[in-house]
């Protein structure tokens, strides 16, 4: 049956897209654990979730700022660098993290004065982290398991190197999937 889908786009270059994520969601379906796929042996071998480091996804140097920073600037950074969350740190150390649901929840619900109000106040602790060393599946796990979208990188003498977030996730893990379906179909014109 693949075959007759792939001759069937043959004759229709401009659908090969059509056809890889047909045989992608096939794979999917059938190996929902892994990115490692074989469809030919020429083709590169794609990590497994758990072989996929933190430090090679996340966004490294976060913003950072002083937990007595007021929320109006908090809020105008995040604007400014179109980020969703702003971490807290006092002397190399981590204290908090602010996120956009912590200024409509903790701030605008309750009528606080965002230029009076420090980000300290308002800010979500303890702060959940991970190792940069760690693979994707742990901090996958701790995101699913604390109901989170952030994750603070920490390298092993707990200082901040970078963020984690469910879009970084899902970005790089679609990329991957773009890069094996592009392998895939310069793979198939060579064989032409």
């Amino acid at each position: 049956m693949i075959a007759w889908r792939m001759h069937k786009f043959a004759d229709h270059p401009q659908r090969y897209p059509e056809f890889l994520q047909m045989k992608l969601d096939a794979l999917c379906k059938a190996r929902p654990k892994t990115m490692r796929r074989h469809l030919f042996c020429g083709l590169p071998q794609y990590k497994a979730v758990n072989d996929v480091l933190v430090s090679e996804i996340m966004v490294k140097d976060p913003l950072i700022v002083s937990p007595d920073t007021s929320v109006k600037k908090v809020a105008e950074l995040m604007q400014d660098k179109t980020i969703g969350s702003v971490i807290l740190v006092k002397n190399e150390k981590l204290v908090g993290i602010v996120t956009e649901r912590d200024l409509v929840r903790r701030v605008l619900a309750n009528g606080m004065n965002p230029s009076l109000t420090k980000a300290i106040e308002i800010c979500s602790r303890p702060v959940v982290t991970t190792l940069d060393l760690a693979n994707m599946e742990t901090a996958i796990s701790t995101m699913a398991n604390h109901k989170i979208h952030r994750l603070v990188v920490v390298n092993t003498a707990d200082k901040v190197v970078g963020i984690l977030t469910t879009d970084d996730i899902w970005y790089n893990y679609r990329r991957m999937s773009e890069e094996l379906a592009n392998t895939y179909m310069i793979m198939m014109a060579g064989r032409r």
